[in-house]
């Protein structure tokens, strides 16, 4: 079967690979090994220089010839470094070569090699002119480019067409449609009476009812064939794979199945041979059409779940079910305007067509978006404010929710009056950008929630403690793929994204610094490795070395978070040696600043100290008992600007690391947590102080947190005001006991003294008054 007879044209199985695949084509198109001479160049540059003078070119030549500018640049770049270093070695050599006196044979020799030295400079200077010289020339013609580019696109936006309120356009239209598929018939007629094609097409006879039956048995019975050979297969899987596996099932007969069984459809009729010119145009343009809704749709419902399933009631409210049904109209919108695209090269198109085919997207889209957006931002929470907290992307969408309706009365209205040019542009880029980021936050979501169900199933706690560099790789891989898509879906051809991510390799020179995509993935690249391999270091430390050692759980976390430290540090300056970032320059400049930031950032910088030698020294440990001050609690975290401690009211206090260098700090648990209690006691006079100091004595010895050794002591301290004062003086085996111990203490005294009659006597005072008016009154 020949290829041309087939036509595969492979469009994309979705939006998002076609766009990535050709945006990297273009790129590597860009990179390919040209021939740099003098005379290649010459060539190359006399046509360009020509091409842009004379400004008859389309828009794909132009970038086509940009993506062949930035080549010669970026060739020439690669070659200057290592052009200057061999003129500066052969400078150098005859420099030292020049001046030596040598016998007549040696001198000879070294007259030689001055020869071929002054022909290696002689090469190399010139090819150095030769590099400046297209660098120079190479970026101004494409500076030119982007401007020719510029005021092309800027006059298509401002152009203004037939009214599409004329009912003769309109009348018109619905004449070149009906002649479209009157010479479509005859020309199809006419490829059926032909002898050759039938022949043809009963010699491909067995391809295409391969394709047509593949197509109709997939779209029938694909799905169930697919549900009872995996479904059983879930039953032997744990309960957390199961999720995982559905939703890739749910993927493959929802999206991959639909577009398998369409293009399996269109080769099909392709491979009949009696399709081509006008019935090709309409068969592509279908085809573009069905791939288009089928997308767009499969997002939406994907996108409508995800919400529900994030509800807490988990189930749809009415504003979220008209937004969903809303979103698979536009769809078929959006497919009718790639549809309507297809026709705008056909020979017979006339102006005032393609202005009714744009119109009526607009007209249609306007609405719908506009319905759309309305119900966004009345049923979307305000913007938040001092005691309101959004999630960016809830901020966005109110935003783009407001956006959007500005964007569809404004697409309506300029459509009317003729500039349909300019309204189905902006219309048409603000449905792309809103199934943009609905496409970026699902796909944040799937990634994501892929990664949690892997660490699920594995039971890995290294995997766990990399989602946060997974996420934040993750992020800018997304983040980069649907920004392709942003610059696709506002109107950049694969020629000039590939032209976009050219020169983000490229970079550039900011204060003498390049920062160049390359720098910037290498930065973060390192950064990410020098993380996990902190993280695994930490990992292996604390489940496979400390383990087996005698070190206290103090002395571990310490160490944990000093290899921390050390790991970050290392990788930040190999990070930024390996990038090539010069530090030069930011010297100088944190030369300057250092006195003035100095005073501003002496209490972190005193706090930091602080921090680093309390883990070196260690005075304070997690889980200490301290007193800093009127605070007495646990230490619970020991970071390098402050510490948390834990009161006994379960009230959290951060203590900067500088007050604990600074006062006085009472470690009860620094050494051991052997501490004393002292306890009170008083009784009445008249009490016997032996029975007293007995009685006291056997209590202080029976608790069972009082150590044996040394043992408790009774001590009879003075004669106070109103009772004869004791107190038990005894040795707890852990200080963090102390008040329960006081309490059982004391209610064993207040039991033991009310069994043998001793009285714990309470405060009193007799007042007696002086009054002699008092007194004579009584008296009389």
């Amino acid at each position: 079967m020949e290829i041309n007879l087939l036509r595969l044209r492979f469009h994309a199985l979705t939006c998002l690979m076609a766009i990535l695949w050709a945006s990297w084509a273009q790129f590597l198109s860009a990179q390919e090994d040209i021939s740099f001479d003098i005379e290649t160049w010459l060539k190359f540059s006399s046509r360009a220089e020509q091409v842009v003078t004379n400004q008859v070119a389309s828009d794909e030549a132009f970038l086509n010839l940009q993506l062949q500018l930035v080549a010669w640049e970026n060739t020439a770049q690669s070659k200057l470094q290592p052009t200057q270093a061999e003129i500066a070695r052969a400078t150098s050599r005859i420099e030292a070569l020049a001046g030596s006196n040598q016998a007549e044979e040696e001198q000879s020799r070294l007259n030689r090699l001055l020869n071929e030295l002054n022909g290696t400079l002689s090469d190399a200077e010139m090819r150095l002119g030769l590099i400046t010289d297209v660098q120079q020339v190479t970026n101004a013609l494409i500076d030119e480019i982007n401007n020719i580019l510029a005021t092309r696109s800027r006059d298509r936006l401002y152009s203004i067409g037939p009214s599409p309120l004329n009912p003769v356009h309109w009348q018109e239209t619905l004449l070149f449609f009906g002649s479209f598929f009157n010479d479509m018939f005859v020309s199809l007629s006419q490829s059926l009476e032909s002898q050759a094609q039938r022949t043809q097409a009963w010699q491909n006879i067995g391809v295409t009812l391969l394709f047509l039956a593949s197509s109709i048995f997939i779209m029938f019975f694909g799905r169930q064939v697919v549900n009872k050979a995996i479904f059983p297969l879930l039953d032997h899987n744990t309960p957390r794979t199961k999720p995982l596996l559905e939703s890739f099932i749910s993927v493959f007969n929802t999206l991959i199945l639909p577009l398998l069984s369409l293009y399996l459809f269109y080769w099909a009729i392709i491979s009949t041979g009696f399709i081509y010119s006008l019935s090709l145009i309409l068969i592509d343009a279908l085809l573009s059409l069905g791939v288009v809704v089928l997308g767009v749709n499969w997002l939406a419902r994907e996108v409508y779940n995800l919400i529900i399933s994030k509800s807490a009631e988990q189930k749809p409210q009415a504003w979220q079910r008209q937004i969903f049904n809303m979103s698979l109209v536009i769809g078929w919108i959006l497919g009718l305007d790639v549809f309507f695209n297809e026709f705008v090269n056909y020979q017979g198109n006339l102006p005032q067509v393609d202005v009714i085919l744009s119109y009526i997207v607009i007209l249609l889209g306007g609405i719908f978006l506009f319905r759309v957006a309305r119900i966004l931002s009345t049923n979307m929470p305000e913007l938040p404010n001092k005691d309101d907290k959004r999630s960016p992307l809830g901020i966005l969408i109110s935003l783009l929710a407001r956006v959007s309706i500005i964007v569809s009365v404004i697409a309506i209205g300029f459509g009317t009056a003729g500039f349909t040019v300019g309204a189905n542009t902006i219309l048409m880029a603000t449905l792309a950008t809103l199934l943009v980021v609905a496409g970026y936050w699902f796909a944040m979501n799937v990634f994501i929630k892929f990664y949690f169900t892997m660490c699920q199933i594995t039971e890995s706690e290294l995997l766990q403690s990399w989602s946060g560099p997974f996420t934040i790789v993750i992020g800018l891989i997304n983040t980069m793929a649907f920004a392709i898509l942003l610059l696709y879906s506002w109107g950049y051809s694969y020629a000039e994204i590939g032209f976009f991510w050219n020169s983000a390799i490229q970079g550039v020179e900011v204060g003498g610094q390049l920062i160049s995509l390359e720098v910037v993935w290498v930065f973060l690249l390192v950064i990410v490795i020098g993380y996990l391999l902190t993280r695994i270091g930490r990992v292996i430390l604390s489940q496979y070395v400390f383990p087996y050692t005698k070190m206290d759980q103090g002395l571990k976390s310490s160490t944990l978070k000093i290899v921390s430290y050390l790991g970050l540090g290392i990788t930040l300056v190999i990070a930024v040696s390996l990038a090539g970032i010069d530090l030069t320059n930011l010297a100088i400049v944190i030369g300057a600043l250092s006195v003035g930031i100095g005073f501003g950032l002496q209490e972190v910088v005193s706090n930091f100290i602080s921090g680093l030698i309390l883990l070196f020294e260690r005075p304070v440990k997690e889980g200490d008992w301290v007193e800093v001050g009127s605070t007495s609690g646990t230490v619970r975290k020991i970071a390098v600007r402050s510490t948390t401690i834990e009161t006994f009211d379960r009230a959290e206090v951060v203590v900067p690391n500088k007050d604990l260098m600074a006062q006085a700090v009472k470690n009860w648990t620094l050494g051991t947590r052997i501490g004393r209690i002292i306890v009170p006691v008083g009784v009445a006079y008249g009490s016997d102080v032996g029975r007293v100091q007995e009685i006291l004595m056997q209590i202080a010895k029976e608790h069972p947190a009082v150590a044996d050794d040394p043992a408790p002591g009774v001590a009879f301290m003075q004669f106070g005001a109103d009772a004869l004062e004791f107190e038990i003086r005894a040795i707890l085996t852990d200080v963090n006991f102390m008040i329960s111990a006081r309490s059982e203490i004391n209610f064993n005294i207040a039991k033991r003294f009310e069994q043998e009659g001793i009285e714990i006597p309470f405060s009193q005072r007799d007042i007696w008054l002086r009054n002699d008016y008092i007194n004579i009154r009584k008296t009389s």
